[in-house]
C-alpha cells in the first residue's frame, strides 16, 4: 500500500482542493543565514540527487527565490543575511508568501540543519506539522527536546532521513519502523 501521496489537499486562499501526482513532494528546510548560496546550492544538490534516486519530488525554496531558478553571478558566493530578499528584489512578506505556498504543494518536510535551525526553520516545521499536518523529519546529531518529541522522525543522516521518507511513502505495509 502506497501513502496517500497521489490525493494531496492545497491551500489556496483558504478554500481546500485535491491534487493528482505521480510522486510524493518532499520540502528541503534549513538555516540559510550566515551561510553562502554557493553552499546551500551544493548542499541542496545532494539531497535532490538522494531524494529523486528515492522515487521522491524535492522542493528547494532556495531555487524558488530566482528567476528560472539560476543564480546570478554575484550573489552566488554572497553571504546570506537580512538584506538578501532586498538583493532578489523580494520583500520578507514574499519571501514568507513563497515558503507557505512550497509547503502546502508537499507531503513531507525534510530540516536538514538540526542541530543549528533559524526562526524560519521553526516556522517551517510548526507550519507543516500542525497547520498542514505533514510529517517532518529532522537531520540532528543532538536534538533538542521538542524535537525529539514532535518531529515525525529525527535521523543523524540525511541518508538515513532520505530512507524513512522513502519507506514512509512507499512501505507496502503501511506501517514504518522507527529505524531506518
Amino acid at each position: 500500500m502506497m501513502r496517500n501521496h497521489n490525493l494531496v489537499i492545497q491551500y489556496e486562499g483558504g478554500a481546500k482542493r485535491r491534487v493528482k501526482r505521480e510522486r510524493p513532494r518532499v520540502y528541503i528546510s534549513r538555516k540559510f543565514a550566515g551561510r553562502t548560496t554557493s553552499s546551500l546550492l551544493q548542499e541542496g544538490q545532494t539531497v535532490v540527487r538522494l531524494l529523486e534516486n528515492s522515487g521522491i519530488e524535492p522542493v528547494d525554496p532556495l531555487l524558488s527565490h530566482f528567476p528560472n531558478q539560476v543564480v546570478p553571478d554575484h550573489l552566488y558566493d554572497r553571504v546570506i543575511d537580512t538584506s538578501f530578499e532586498q538583493e532578489l528584489g523580494l520583500s520578507k512578506e514574499d519571501v514568507v508568501r513563497q515558503c507557505k505556498e512550497l509547503l502546502e504543494s508537499c507531503d513531507a518536510v525534510l530540516i536538514l540543519t538540526g542541530d543549528e535551525v533559524s526562526s524560519g526553520t521553526w516556522l517551517e516545521f510548526g507550519y507543516a506539522r500542525y497547520k498542514l499536518d505533514i510529517p517532518v523529519v529532522v537531520v540532528s546529531s543532538n536534538p533538542a527536546t521538542w524535537t525529539a518529541v514532535e518531529a515525525s522522525y529525527v535521523a543523524s543522516t540525511v541518508a538515513s532521513a532520505v530512507a524513512w521518507l522513502k519507506q514512509y511513502f512507499f512501505s507496502l505495509e503501511g506501517e514504518v519502523s522507527p529505524q531506518c
